[in-house]
């Protein structure tokens, strides 16, 4: 059994070995998105890395879990620092949006929508513009490459980013093979009050 623990308070300061943070733009049909791409201190395009792509709450933006280039956010740090202390191997880490840069902040229903359309986006846009950019497990970005290297891929989200998790889950299985929701519902069978 693992035995869990404490993450320390230092980790969500800056570490010596810092990675960066890059906005990465890809297309979703005529429009054109971004997210957060986290690279580890050392990236070196001669190796593999796995790859998480985590997502955001409803009230919340791409920026959540990695900030940005120029304002790293705590969590940006505990990858840092769980990457200079052996706790994890080095891992690129993706911050997307479900939304089409606009929010939809107290419109739980059109936020829903995005939410269940964004596993499209994945399969189709998301994943070929990561994976074709950096250096993963995946060869190239073709749909058999994708499905042969899910064991590479996993994929959390908070909230809505949890319902958004388990639509990957239901939707994205062969391209994915690791899945943590937090904090948030499935609502596979209709929404509830």
């Amino acid at each position: 059994m693992k035995k869990f623990t404490p993450l320390p308070d230092r980790y969500t300061e800056p570490a010596k070995q810092a990675g960066k943070v890059i906005r990465l733009e890809y297309k979703k049909g005529d429009f054109t998105k971004h997210c957060f791409v986290y690279l580890p201190y050392g990236y070196d395009e001669n190796k593999k890395y796995n790859v998480l792509y985590t997502l955001h709450g409803g009230e919340g933006n791409l920026e959540a879990y990695l900030g940005n280039e120029t304002e790293p956010s705590p969590i940006k740090h505990c990858f840092d620092n769980m990457i200079e202390n052996g706790d994890i191997e080095p891992i690129i880490v993706v911050s997307p949006t479900y939304y089409d840069q606009v929010s939809f902040a107290g419109q739980v229903a059109k936020a829903a929508d995005a939410v269940f359309a964004f596993n499209k986006e994945i399969r189709e846009n998301l994943i070929p513009a990561v994976e074709g950019t950096f250096s993963t497990y995946a060869e190239s970005t073709d749909e058999e490459e994708i499905v042969k290297t899910r064991k590479h891929r996993a994929f959390s989200g908070f909230s809505m980013g949890s319902l958004a998790t388990w639509y990957t889950y239901i939707n994205n299985l062969d391209e994915f093979f690791y899945f943590m929701p937090f904090s948030g519902d499935c609502w596979v069978n209709g929404a509830r009050d």
